[in-house]
């Protein structure tokens, strides 16, 4: 242990600051605050007393200054977890599709659609949905809907169709609907026999599919099931 010499007092830590030292460094630096302007919303502004009925001007601008900088940085962090669930969703689209390049055939496609695209974007439960009509069978777990009611479900127009906070259909969904709080309807390319068909994604949270969420990573998903149930059903014929 080394001991300071008489009379010699121990040098300060330094990281430990005293005001002195701070306001002798600003007053080398004057334009610190200029160039880092976020600083001043940590700052906590001196109190002025000016009479009744008049107001501290300075201190009422770095207030605002203060709330805008909090609200900027709240968006900031909205934005960034927007990103980032914008990333991972991603990444599960372009997984599931993967998984629907690599299906070798119509029954191992509605497979696929049935118990891997779920956890692939991780999802209660997923369907693929037929209207009911004359023409070729559907492999096994293909969800036979009545005839246009994948027209009552999702209209006429729209590709994609997101329902938050929703009651999940039975006859869509079967016995998977009790846990299901949110749904997106997909719709797909007639069949050969001019059957109107669907993908249902299932969510378990209310929130999971919004209507202001994007659609266009959906419509992608879409276009390759078309693609592939094409081959598929092409292959079997």
């Amino acid at each position: 242990m080394i001991n300071d010499a008489p009379g010699q007092a121990a040098e300060p830590e330094r990281d430990q600051l005293s005001p002195e030292t701070v306001l002798d460094w600003l007053r080398r630096n004057p334009d610190f605050l200029s160039d880092n302007p976020e600083v001043l919303a940590t700052l906590a502004p001196p109190q002025r007393s000016f009479g009744d009925g008049v107001v501290d001007m300075q201190k009422f601008m770095l207030d605002r200054l203060q709330t805008r900088f909090s609200v900027l940085e709240r968006r900031e962090k909205q934005i960034m977890s927007a990103a980032d669930d914008n990333a991972d969703r991603q990444a599960r689209i372009l997984q599931a599709a993967l998984g629907l390049v690599a299906a070798a055939d119509i029954d191992a496609l509605a497979g696929f659609l049935r118990s891997n695209l779920p956890e692939a974007l991780d999802l209660e439960a997923a369907a693929f949905c037929v209207e009911d009509g004359p023409g070729p069978r559907w492999p096994a777990g293909t969800r036979v809907l009545a005839a246009k009611r994948i027209r009552q479900l999702m209209g006429t127009r729209r590709q994609v169709v997101l329902r938050p906070d929703y009651k999940a259909k039975p006859d869509v969904f079967g016995d998977a609907s009790a846990r299901i709080g949110s749904v997106a309807y997909i719709r797909l390319r007639p069949d050969a026999a001019e059957r109107r068909m669907m993908v249902a994604l299932g969510a378990g949270s209310a929130d999971g599919f919004t209507k202001d969420q994007s659609t266009d990573l959906l419509c992608f998903l879409a276009d390759i099931l078309d693609i592939r149930l094409e081959q598929c059903r092409g292959d079997r014929s």
